[in-house]
């Protein structure tokens, strides 16, 4: 942005900034001191606006003269925001443990981070030798791939996947989620299952006393035997 001290005197000039794009935007300097006829450029940066469907929105300058804030002007950009494609997807919980073999259900979120509605898959690619697991498809059925789904722009979709374990021990099953239309655009997780760790249980304080009390029991019997039999002799 551009600004022209037209007037006869110096003056100084706050500036600012209007428009959908202004809560991204930021000044390099926020007030300006111009010799009459001066002009400076003032650099503005634009940040955080991949919140945007693809278009063009608009930013304003402003520059408000400090001596008489009715002298005034500002100008107008147009800012392009392209169309972004992209997607992510995480596991809700990614481990799950099981004392012994089982189900484990794990929720797959897959979000869109692009700002033009995708077409996606999710295909189980790997399982461990002890698991088997299905994706729950649309149709409410286990499958090992769900072929087809939507996501609009900046939105996630939840499904579901279902893994059995069939021995003890640690398992993993990978899921990759890939856009149908545009070849590079994939992500992958992975779930596992993890054999829980088993506490065994401290004795209670009275079974520890119980115990004592018993070996001294024992111990006072065998060392009166003892002293008997060294008595009779």
């Amino acid at each position: 942005m551009t600004v022209t001290n037209t007037g006869r005197n110096t003056d100084t000039f706050d500036l600012s900034l209007a428009g959908p794009l202004a809560p991204f935007a930021m000044l390099a300097i926020e007030t300006l001191t111009l010799q009459p006829g001066q002009s400076q450029a003032v650099t503005i940066q634009l940040s955080g606006v991949n919140f945007a469907l693809p278009g063009s929105l608009s930013l304003i300058g402003i520059a408000t003269s400090q001596t008489n804030p009715e002298v005034a002007d500002q100008d107008k950009a147009s800012i392009l925001i392209t169309r972004t494609q992209g997607v992510a997807a995480r596991l809700n919980p990614q481990s799950i443990n099981l004392s012994g073999p089982g189900p484990a259900t794990f929720l797959l979120l897959v979000e869109n981070t692009g700002n033009v509605e995708g077409t996606y898959s999710a295909t189980i690619t790997s399982t461990s030798a002890n698991v088997t697991a299905n994706l729950i498809g649309l149709d409410g059925q286990p499958s090992q791939q769900i072929p087809r789904f939507i996501l609009p722009a900046k939105s996630t979709g939840l499904l579901t996947l279902q893994a059995n374990q069939s021995t003890v021990g640690d398992g993993n099953v990978a899921v990759e989620i890939m856009s149908v239309n545009t070849t590079g655009i994939t992500a992958t997780v992975t779930a596992l299952i993890q054999r829980a760790s088993v506490m065994v249980p401290e004795p209670p304080a009275f079974m520890l006393l119980l115990l004592m009390l018993f070996i001294l029991g024992i111990f006072g019997i065998f060392y009166r035997r003892v002293r008997s039999g060294s008595n009779t002799g």
